[in-house]
């Protein structure tokens, strides 16, 4: 994770979502440092990027999948779990912000 400052963090999952399955207290310090929105990238987007994004909208942040910086088995797979969710970004569109 690379946060807003350039500092990175090493998280360590134990499970699918960064939030809810790992060493670190990662909603306390993005909350501290004043971040509300997040870009969730991944390798499998139906199942740790798609959690991870869950979990962090239900905890009250601005929450985006970047769609062409995560993958699943297939693009199908991919689609419907970017659908499912409902709110993606590009990474051109996300740089151009």
């Amino acid at each position: 994770m690379i946060l807003s400052d350039g500092k990175a963090k090493e998280i360590v999952k134990f499970g699918p979502s960064a939030f809810a399955q790992s060493d670190y207290p990662l909603d306390q310090e993005l909350k501290e440092t004043g971040i509300t929105n997040l870009y969730v990238t991944g390798v499998s987007t139906n199942n740790g990027v798609i959690k991870t994004a869950n979990d962090a909208k239900s905890m009250k942040f601005e929450t985006y999948i970047v769609d062409d910086a995560s993958s699943a088995v297939s693009q199908s797979t991919h689609d419907k779990a970017i659908t499912q969710f409902g709110k993606s970004i590009s990474t051109n569109e996300l740089l151009n912000q």
